[in-house]
């Protein structure tokens, strides 16, 4: 019998952060990556997400803009949602809504362990 495993999208505009990402994580975690706010979308519109990891700057769409697209398309989707960036959230503050389910912002370089408890964490949620 095969446990399910949780389905993460990453979105990051450096496909070297995707392939460590995905390298990192895809023992406990599906992985799907996308280089861009765009692809994200058609990724999320197509498949059963349940965590959105998504860097902030990024040519074309940013990741609060893409968080509020996706809580437009769909607003009963878990509060997975986490901001992974080089940048300070005092620098993206006012860009986050509350409606957008941000679970957690979290500076790059991250440590995997760490990013691992925040992922189970953010499934375990009381509002998942």
């Amino acid at each position: 019998m095969s446990v399910k495993k949780p389905h993460i999208l990453y979105v990051d505009d450096e496909k070297m952060n995707l392939l460590v990402f995905e390298i990192s994580f895809r023992k406990n975690f599906k992985i799907s990556t996308a280089i861009s706010g765009e692809k994200a979308l058609e990724i999320f519109n197509t498949e059963e997400i349940d965590i959105i990891i998504t860097d902030q700057r990024m040519p074309g769409m940013t990741g609060t803009e893409l968080l509020r697209k996706i809580q437009e398309i769909n607003t009963k989707i878990p509060p997975g949602r986490l901001i992974l960036s080089g940048c300070s959230f005092s620098e993206i503050e006012d860009q986050v809504e509350e409606e957008m389910n941000l679970y957690k912002f979290i500076s790059k370089p991250f440590n995997v362990e760490s990013l691992r408890n925040d992922l189970l964490m953010s499934m375990n949620s009381e509002n998942y």
